[in-house]
């Protein structure tokens, strides 16, 4: 049996979704507030507000406060999704990159305090593939320097620090319910806040938002559950890793450059400005991303302890340290370090597990952001070293085992 790196949605969400699409209460509905309610409770917070994506979320954060622009400075991790960024400088921010942690690959707070001034307003933390950041220690700076905490938990809803689920530290938080995300709703996002003036802001601005055509819902249904069919057991066994195998003689470097291919090309980042950020993003949540919200919000909680099960028989049979007991990650991606990924990729292929390489650019040494320069030693190691293991909860304790015993008996990942 071969194993597949993507999450696969289940047959009842792909059924559901279909069905639902054919019916009317699909752009706008009940089911729009009823999972804005829920997921604050899952939260503990007062409020929540569904958005287009996540991106889209930090456009509205942003432009819900004050912002002198090219001279209020956000401080930001050197590596993670580029659009982060790009919406910071759209707002008008002044970005200053702080290097990141080394084990977690989070902002490390020791070098916060290195890059604060008397401009510096917002800091924002992004929990990068599940990992909960350092909050203790950025708290105590946030206070100190009477910082705006923005988090961003895109990839980490359900992670834990001290117990405290990752979104309710800060003065607002955002979530991402996009492709590979657990959630995930065919795209959408979700802002989070105990601060009553923040959420009024935000909501008048979602009101006056159109809703999407409704056939531009087909287009992500479609395309994830072509990517759900191709990732069932038996047709990855068939069909998927024999054509990674013959497209492996053609270009050995790039076929496992998943999740992150070619969105990190300097003339996408570039171009992407705040029009193309209205004409894509620039509309409400719906009722039938709602729906499929409301369905896997029942479940999220078993599918991140499978999630963490899996990721500990790893670390088990791998005989490494796991993270720290003030953390549980959800681990939206789990992830090695190696100076020789090429290698361990094609030894785990060759046994039949399909891995995923692929990361973020490392931002202050990208062209595009070229005038916020400056030298991230910590984030530049991570260049070309990282790789993504399956860790998804449809696999079973078998299938851990033996991706354990693969590294461990062919290569050494670390």
């Amino acid at each position: 049996m071969k194993i597949s790196h993507n999450l696969s949605l289940s047959k009842e969400i792909i059924v559901t979704s279909f069905k639902l699409l054919l019916k009317n209460k699909t752009l706008d509905g009940q089911n729009i507030a009823q999972f804005e309610k829920e997921f604050a409770q899952y939260l503990d917070m007062k409020h929540a507000m569904a958005t287009s994506s996540a991106r889209y979320a930090l456009f509205l954060i942003f432009n819900a406060f004050s912002i002198r622009k090219g001279r209020d400075e956000i401080l930001l991790p050197a590596y993670m999704p580029w659009i982060v960024a790009k919406v910071a400088l759209i707002c008008g921010l002044k970005l200053v990159f702080v290097d990141v942690d080394p084990e977690t690959y989070n902002i490390d707070p020791k070098e916060i305090k290195k890059k604060i001034t008397k401009n510096t307003k917002f800091l924002l933390v992004v929990h990068l593939y599940g990992v909960p950041c350092e909050m203790d220690a950025i708290i105590n700076i946030v206070k100190e320097h009477q910082l705006i905490l923005i988090e961003d938990c895109g990839q980490a809803l359900g992670a834990t620090y001290n117990g405290q689920k990752v979104g309710t530290f800060g003065d607002i938080s955002c979530f991402s319910f996009g492709k590979y995300k657990n959630p995930t709703t065919f795209g959408g996002g979700m802002i989070v806040t105990n601060n009553d003036s923040l959420w009024n802001i935000i909501r008048k601005q979602i009101d006056m938002l159109p809703f999407p055509n409704k056939f531009e819902l087909f287009k992500p249904v479609m395309l994830n559950s072509l990517e759900w069919l191709l990732n069932t057991t038996p047709l990855v066994t068939c069909f998927l890793h024999p054509i990674y195998s013959f497209l492996c003689i053609f270009n050995k470097d790039k076929i496992f450059e998943r999740p992150y291919p070619s969105n990190n090309a300097p003339a996408k980042i570039t171009k992407f400005d705040n029009k193309i950020l209205q004409k894509r993003y620039g509309f409400r949540y719906t009722n039938f991303q709602a729906t499929i919200g409301l369905m896997q919000l029942k479940t999220l909680d078993e599918n991140l302890k499978i999630r963490v099960h899996n990721v500990e028989l790893l670390y088990n049979n791998l005989k490494k340290p796991g993270y720290l007991s003030h953390m549980t990650p959800s681990y939206q991606f789990f992830c090695l370090k190696t100076d020789r990924r090429r290698d361990v990729i094609m030894t785990l292929f060759k046994a039949g597990i399909i891995p995923a390489s692929g990361q973020y650019l490392i931002l202050p040494d990208s062209e595009v952001f070229d005038t916020y320069h400056c030298e991230c030693f910590q984030a530049q190691s991570l260049q070309h070293n990282l790789l993504f293991l399956p860790v998804h909860s449809q696999l079973k304790e078998e299938n851990m085992i033996e991706m354990a015993r693969v590294l461990t008996d062919n290569i050494s990942p670390v």
